[in-house]
């Protein structure tokens, strides 16, 4: 199995009030009708699904050994969120991933740094000094 590193791309992703109620059903929390802003559980549920539509982390993850993440300002429902990262040049199939989440009025959300486990890796040719070009 390999995993190759390709030109980033970004995919976005607006968050609706159902968005919320499926949340809250998931994790047997109690329905609360009309909630405007995104609690940070979901955000964070809503950036891991923007990357691995990404990378298609669930083919090439093995483990997640360290998760960061920072909550900078509010996400409200109907807010749109994109995600930004880079790939630090892997070692060992361990890599950086770092990445910044944006909504859509282009202010930074969050940000974070996962280090991952992969399966065996195969980089490409555009791999230049440890981050993608």
């Amino acid at each position: 199995m390999l995993f190759k590193l390709f030109e980033p791309r970004i995919i976005e992703r607006t968050i609706f009030q159902t968005d919320i109620q499926y949340f809250q059903d998931v994790f047997g929390m109690e329905r609360t009708a009309n909630i405007s802003a995104v609690p940070s559980d979901l955000l964070l549920f809503v950036i891991h699904g923007i990357l691995n539509r990404s990378l298609n982390l669930e083919e090439y993850l093995l483990a997640v050994i360290e998760q960061k993440i920072a909550f900078f300002q509010t996400v409200y429902v109907n807010d749109s969120i994109s995600v930004d990262f880079d790939i630090s040049y892997p070692k060992n199939a361990t890599c950086l991933l770092t990445f910044r989440a944006f909504n859509q009025k282009n202010n930074c959300v969050a940000d974070g740094t996962w280090k991952l486990k992969l399966a065996k890796i195969e980089v490409l040719e555009n791999v230049e000094n440890g981050n993608l070009s």
